[in-house]
């Protein structure tokens, strides 16, 4: 970018000499041209460097305070006077007029040719403009390489930045920043992003950066990039559905090409993988077929988002979402899905432990039949589910008959509590003893009372058949 301050290093200007605005020497020069009229505001414009004799000018300071007044609100880059025949100095009234102002004026010595120096300054514009043409063709280059080598937004728009050596923002239509790379300082402006997407997107740029045209070509492949990136992910989403739907229904794939496809995806047939479905709780008794679809993609983009670490494949059947993972996610799913239940209330789920890729179909069958049982807000492992599952359907005449002949013969509430924990903690004595806040030895002579009420020693195998009476009595309750 060409400024005064480089034009006044020029060959052809030594011994030029700068008399007033030092300060706005860094102004930028689009021209230079010789005005020798004094009606000369008519033929400047932004960024012009005049040269002036002075000829057909008054000695008069208030002339010459009008004029650089009028010079610098026209955005005028410097006035060059050659002082001698015509004029043998400016009045100190308009030097310090252009000293407050910060315009340049600067005395050039009397025997340089005009010529000479608008020639000089014109070549210096002219190869400036050259290097920067080539600079914008050899960015354009590496802009366009980085959009096809990125793997994020977030990682294009960071080597984009270290391209163009300028800090870059990118909006969507809410103002929330969708990837960032340095610190952009007020005051910047806004570039639309163009391609036709379906959302409205903003870079944010540099203010006054001299490179608009090359944001522009950025804004655009920022464009390009995302829109075939919501293309692939579409064309995914739907490979991954299909693939999914015949997995559920047991057709194992023989087709290596397809096979080949879904490894890509990141199902492997030779590798076990976890199975999550999700049944969507609707907003309203009245909620539309195209509202559905919108709360379903929206509860698949978030589900997508939260597993990212599983390597998730997507599917929806009915109204539940269904997801394979390649990673087991009984440990970790728990706390990252939270936000999708805060999101879709009333929704319910159920996580199985890594299975067999040929087992997929048949472990889904089972969770479909086990859903309606599983609680609202949450995800549940699978085996906390079956077994409820199993004990709820025993004959309840045994059963009944069974409890009467245990359980019902203990009256003590604190026995009752007692064998409860004890139940559940499958004969542990210091789990047992924490959790009832007792001594182990409180909790052995306990033991003790107990066995005299039921008649028997409380053995593990003992202790295991009391802990299904004692669950499905507690499934005949909640029911």
């Amino acid at each position: 970018m060409t400024t005064v301050n480089t034009c006044l290093s020029l060959p052809a200007l030594v011994g030029a000499e700068i008399l007033a605005g030092a300060p706005g020497m860094a102004r930028t020069v689009s021209g230079v041209h010789v005005i020798d009229i004094p009606e000369i505001t008519p033929w400047v414009r932004p960024g012009l460097i005049i040269l002036s004799t002075g000829h057909g000018r008054s000695a008069e300071p208030g002339e010459w305070v009008s004029l650089v007044q009028q010079l610098d609100d026209h955005q005028v880059a410097a006035f060059c006077i050659a002082l001698g025949r015509y004029t043998p100095s400016l009045p100190a009234e308009a030097l310090a007029e252009a000293n407050a102002r910060q315009f340049p004026i600067i005395r050039l010595p009397w025997e340089i040719p005009f010529i000479q120096i608008t020639e000089s300054i014109h070549l210096l514009i002219i190869e400036e403009q050259r290097n920067l043409v080539e600079q914008l063709s050899r960015w354009q280059t590496l802009i366009v390489q980085a959009a096809l080598s990125a793997r994020s937004l977030s990682d294009l728009l960071r080597t984009l930045s270290r391209i163009i050596a300028a800090p870059l923002h990118l909006f969507n239509g809410d103002g929330e920043v969708m990837a960032a790379a340095g610190r952009l300082e007020a005051p910047s402006q806004s570039i639309p992003i163009p391609a036709g997407l379906p959302s409205r997107y903003y870079l944010a740029v540099p203010l006054d950066s001299g490179l608009t045209p090359l944001m522009e070509y950025i804004a655009l492949v920022l464009g390009l990039y995302l829109l075939r990136e919501q293309v692939a992910a579409r064309t995914e989403a739907k490979l991954q559905s299909s693939f999914l739907h015949m997995v559920l229904r047991r057709e194992f794939v023989d087709d290596q090409s397809l096979r080949d496809r879904a490894y890509l995806l990141g199902f492997h047939f030779d590798r076990p993988h976890a199975l999550l479905v999700i049944k969507l709780a609707p907003e309203s008794d009245h909620t539309t077929p195209s509202r559905w679809i919108e709360r379903v993609t929206a509860a698949e983009d978030l589900l997508r988002k939260l597993l990212e670490q599983f390597t998730p494949l997507i599917t929806t059947v009915d109204d539940a979402v269904v997801v394979v993972l390649r990673t087991d996610p009984q440990a970790a799913a728990l706390p990252v899905l939270r936000p999708f239940f805060e999101q879709f209330p009333g929704s319910a789920g159920i996580a199985t432990d890594a299975i067999a890729a040929t087992e997929l179909g048949q472990v889904y069958t089972t969770v479909a039949n086990v859903l309606p049982l599983a609680p609202a807000g949450t995800l549940t492992p699978l085996n906390h589910l079956l077994f409820p599952r199993i004990i709820t359907n025993l004959p309840a005449d045994l059963m009944e008959s069974y409890w009467t002949l245990t359980w019902g013969k203990l009256q003590d509430a604190v026995l009752q509590e007692t064998l409860s924990a004890l139940v559940c903690h499958h004969g542990q004595i210091q789990e047992t003893a924490e959790t009832l806040h007792i001594h182990r030895n409180t909790l052995h002579y306990r033991m003790t009372q107990l066995e005299q009420h039921l008649h028997r020693p409380l053995s593990k195998r003992w202790l295991n058949e009391l802990y299904m009476v004692w669950a499905w009595r507690q499934s005949r309750l909640n029911s």
